[in-house]
């Protein structure tokens, strides 16, 4: 566990800041992420031919969300809240 102890510190805090942050967020990352279907198509979905390899793929299409007038929105995880199927009901129609 010591070898490691940067790394846990680190997802700790990043953990820590999304269960405390607003539910509107300016960027997007694919790490675990949905996207309406609709959304996805509409906006291109992630530009293959500008990222050949994984990279920031998934940060740039959240800027191409949020300009052209989408949402991102952080859901903090709450083991005492709704099940994500109750949030997330069309989640068969989604991207993941």
């Amino acid at each position: 566990m010591r070898e490691n102890f940067l790394s846990q510190y680190k997802n700790l805090l990043h953990h820590f800041v999304h269960q405390g942050s607003s539910s509107d967020a300016t960027t997007f990352w694919a790490g675990c992420a949905a996207v309406d279907r609709k959304v996805f198509v509409d906006i291109g979905g992630f530009d293959a031919a500008r990222y050949d390899q994984p990279s920031i793929e998934d940060i740039e299409m959240g800027y191409r969300m949020l300009s052209q007038g989408h949402r991102v929105l952080l859901h903090a995880l709450n083991p005492n809240g709704p099940p994500l199927s109750y949030l997330f009901p069309r989640l068969s129609r989604m991207v993941l």
